[in-house]
């Protein structure tokens, strides 16, 4: 494992020639690399380098892989992946505003088609129709189906294929060029540093494509705590900053450990379409890193597993207790996507999502994500708490035997009447100018009178 000092940022920013296709514009690190802080292990490093999609970049691509097939070189390419397989264009969209596109029949002839093509083996085969026709499913379980099918799905491109600049399976010609304007290219690389290992991900941004990342949600939705926490880097007040830190710090090593996991399967797979020295090397090496850090090759996915399990153990209570933590805006932000995770592991029948396809948005869910901010407003223009209303309100929608609209439109008054606490005094208000003051003794009554009046 690798260990963030500044002789290795400074080592390693100094390699980055081997490997920088734009020397005119400097690079841009992204992710983890960029919050961790000195003594920390690293798991991994993004860069963004600002390039011109056009057949030219393909020439300089291949010509600094062909560079770093040098001994001499710390960088080893290993692959670009952009680009999806049409038999896995799935028929279902996982919307970063927390809706989704689900049509059961659709998903069923998708999974005949794919299934008549004879690409995967039986036993995923099986595991496929398990996650989407099960008697009861979640949203969690498309994305499984997802996951499960990266190595089949994905276009792996190799140092051949960038050269040809397309690639020709099934009777289906695909064009790079083509491609990488609908979807960020990723080079993916393994750097080499005092015998150990670390993977970079260097991916090519032409600003001139507006191209959307997707899977926002994902993390709520299979309940990846670290990921979720991950995010809160920049969200938390600065006076819990340190604490926050702290508790991150706790599941490094273990991350560390998934990381290497990772990229060492990733070796794997890639040694069976290109296998030459350098990676044979790096492939021999691994083994050795992951018996130093007591990970059993042999069963490796038992042990990714049982890593991941003690993450989420470690993190699970965090992700709650730390939205306390979080500024007030982003509290807003973040509190409809804890409750769309609570939403998330409840397993709908089949029948139910039939039923809910044509009247609801995502079927997987009761309500939509737009309702979760009107309810929020509502609890904070009268002083409620907000994650209470919303269960309340979510409590009701689960039943589906009510119009969601209907009950907002019953509940929530359309007069400009607010509520604001201040120093235990409240301020009633009217189009946000304070039109009386009362002791916070008579809260609840105000608040029910407000309630009350409609208009």
């Amino acid at each position: 494992m690798i260990t963030k000092t500044t002789e290795f940022m400074s080592d390693f920013e100094n390699d980055l020639n081997w490997i920088n296709i734009n020397k005119s514009k400097p690079l841009i690190f992204k992710g983890s690399y960029t919050v961790k802080e000195l003594g920390d292990i690293l798991s991994d490093i993004d860069i963004q380098a600002n390039v011109s999609y056009n057949s030219r970049l393909l020439s300089i691509v291949s010509n600094i892989i062909k560079k770093n097939n040098s001994n001499q070189s710390p960088f080893t390419f290993l692959q670009l992946i952009v680009g999806k397989y049409e038999e896995f264009i799935f028929p279902w969209n996982i919307y970063n505003d927390g809706n989704c596109y689900y049509n059961t029949e659709k998903t069923r002839i998708w999974y005949n088609n794919l299934i008549g093509k004879k690409i995967l083996p039986k036993t995923l085969e099986t595991y496929v129709y398990s996650k989407l026709f099960s008697n009861n499913i979640q949203i969690s379980n498309l994305i499984d189906v997802e996951n499960s099918l990266h190595l089949y799905a994905n276009i792996i491109w190799t140092e051949n294929d960038i050269i040809k600049g397309y690639k020709y399976v099934r009777g289906i010609n695909y064009d790079l060029i083509s491609i990488i304007k609908t979807e960020i290219p990723v080079l993916e690389y393994i750097y080499t540093y005092n015998n150990n290992f670390i993977n970079v991900d260097f991916a090519l941004i032409d600003y001139k494509y507006k191209i959307p990342i997707s899977g926002r949600l994902n993390s709520y939705y299979t309940s990846d705590y670290y990921k979720i926490m991950k995010s809160y880097r920049w969200k938390i007040e600065k006076v819990y900053q340190t604490k926050y830190l702290q508790t991150m710090k706790t599941i490094e090593t273990d991350i560390s450990k998934i990381y290497l996991i990772n990229t060492f399967q990733n070796i794997i797979n890639i040694q069976k379409i290109n296998n030459n020295i350098k990676i044979k090397f790096i492939s021999k090496k691994f083994k050795e890193i992951l018996q130093k850090n007591n990970i059993n090759e042999i069963n490796i996915d038992k042990e990714k597993s049982d890593i991941d399990f003690n993450i989420k153990q470690k993190l699970k209570n965090s992700v709650f207790s730390y939205t306390n933590m979080l500024s007030s805006e982003n509290k807003d932000k973040i509190l409809p996507l804890l409750l769309r995770m609570r939403e998330s592991e409840l397993l709908i029948p089949q029948e139910t999502i039939k039923n809910r396809e044509e009247k609801y948005i995502c079927p997987f869910f009761p309500i939509d994500l737009k309702y979760y901010n009107q309810i929020i407003n509502f609890a904070k223009n009268f002083e409620f708490d907000s994650l209470k209303i919303l269960l309340c309100f979510i409590n009701i929608f689960e039943r589906d035997t009510f119009s969601v609209d209907k009950i907002l439109q019953e509940v929530i008054p359309k007069h400009q009447y607010t509520i604001e606490i201040l120093d235990n005094i409240i301020f009633l208000k009217k189009e946000n100018k304070t039109i009386h003051k009362y002791n916070i003794q008579y809260l609840k009554k105000i608040q029910l009178l407000l309630l009350c009046t409609k208009t």
